[in-house]
């Protein structure tokens, strides 16, 4: 995984941390996963939910296989973090086609029932910028300056 995906992923778990999200853990593996293979296909890509007999025209596994869940698990997972079409008709329709969520799946049933997942790259872009070059760094670096200090001051090395 490159930088920027790493960059990406961090970005948005600090963010879903911020919201309150994942807090059973389903979501972060998820993520990893669609980074991953968003650094594989950055324009998107499709994906089964669950196993299919047009699996291995695919690359990789189903959701389920990868991330060892169970479509139900899944299914909330994304819902976390996406917006789900049952049709292209309604995602090409759509003005808003991420309505303010970091992915999209867009069902096609004329295509293998395949399910085609996109990134909201400006929203990611957006996220990194906040944590990565905006007030949560300072934040951060705020935090790990006090942190240092009461450390030192702890063990007298301030002495």
């Amino acid at each position: 995984m490159n930088l920027v995906l790493v960059e990406n992923l961090v970005a948005i778990m600090l963010e879903l941390k911020e919201q309150g999200k994942d807090k059973n853990k389903n979501i972060e593996p998820l993520v990893e996963k669609l980074e991953y293979w968003f650094g594989q296909y950055p324009k998107g890509f499709p994906k089964h939910c669950e196993r299919r007999k047009d699996q291995d025209n695919l690359d990789g596994l189903s959701w389920t296989q990868e991330l060892s869940i169970s479509k139900t698990t899944f299914k909330k997972a994304f819902k976390e973090i996406g917006v789900c079409y049952l049709l292209p008709e309604q995602f090409e329709q759509a003005e808003d086609k991420f309505q303010g969520e970091f992915y999209c799946s867009v069902l096609h049933p004329s295509n293998n029932h395949r399910t085609f997942y996109y990134r909201n790259t400006e929203l990611i872009a957006a996220v990194r910028k906040k944590w990565f070059d905006g007030i949560e760094q300072k934040k951060w670096f705020d935090e790990i300056e006090l942190m240092v200090n009461l450390n030192t001051q702890n063990v007298g090395l301030d002495q």
